[in-house]
């Protein structure tokens, strides 16, 4: 098996304050940086261990397309060497409000 190493952000949501009837300034803005970043972007959410939203680098990178990675759990693109360092991850998390760190992922095609 031959692993693909990707530069990427993970943003993980606690709470969410999704139901926002009209989109502000700041968010547009923030959708377009979140969209036409170089780097991969995967938001999570920790409690549903579901990926609730991902950029184009993401899709790209990994060969898959929107749809598919958002019915996804990052598990299941993380390499088995990954997924063990997952609980400790999520912990840290919880408790500092952040976690920085590497990961690989598996693309659709297995590399």
């Amino acid at each position: 098996m031959r692993v693909s190493i990707f530069g990427g952000v993970f943003v993980v949501i606690r709470k969410s304050n999704i139901s926002q009837p009209q989109p502000k300034k700041d968010d547009l803005q923030f959708q377009r940086v979140f969209e036409e970043a170089g780097d991969a972007i995967f938001i999570y959410d920790i409690k549903g261990s579901k990926i609730l939203a991902v950029n184009n680098m993401a899709c790209k990178q990994l060969g898959y397309d929107k749809e598919k990675l958002l019915s996804m759990e990052p598990n299941q693109i993380d390499t088995p060497e990954q997924r063990i360092n997952q609980p400790e991850r999520i912990c840290k998390v919880l408790k500092n409000g952040y976690e920085s760190f590497e990961t690989m992922h598996l693309r659709k095609d297995g590399t």
